[in-house]
């Protein structure tokens, strides 16, 4: 249950952010390019879902039609997921690692933020509290 309060309150990447708060530019900035090719759950969708489906054209063509309930499966579930943001993989997904673009940008933009990328967010750098100045970062990416 814990883990699934840290992937809605986002205290999993405030935990990430701040392990960063006393690293270098260059390390802060690898960390960036790894979240920019990071892959989210709906680039997993985007791909799965067109799969599942061609899959299913295929077994049903040439082993039995009643795969071919698969493909309309897999389309219901992608406009439901576009409708509701809903979708029966996401838990896989997650305990597979995956995250939200949202998830992912929120993470991003606060890395850019404590490289100094936003500087009247990210201050003078004095001798402050690395968490309070965490937590102006992510007050700032969440508006």
């Amino acid at each position: 249950m814990a883990k699934k309060q840290n992937q809605t309150n986002g205290s999993g990447d405030f935990d990430r952010v701040r392990g960063y708060a006393r690293s270098s530019r260059e390390e802060i900035t690898a960390r960036i390019k790894e979240l920019e090719k990071e892959w989210s759950i709906e680039r997993l969708i985007e791909s799965e879902a067109p799969m599942m489906a061609l899959g299913g054209l295929g077994l049903g063509a040439l082993v039995n039609r009643k795969f071919l309930v698969l493909p309309a499966f897999v389309f219901g579930m992608v406009a439901l997921h576009g409708v509701q943001g809903w979708y029966p993989m996401i838990p896989l997904f997650r305990r597979m690692g995956f995250r939200s673009r949202k998830e992912i940008d929120r993470e991003k933009f606060a890395m850019k933020a404590l490289r100094g990328d936003f500087k009247d967010i990210h201050g003078n750098g004095a001798d402050g509290d690395q968490s309070e100045q965490v937590e102006k970062v992510f007050a700032a990416v969440r508006a």
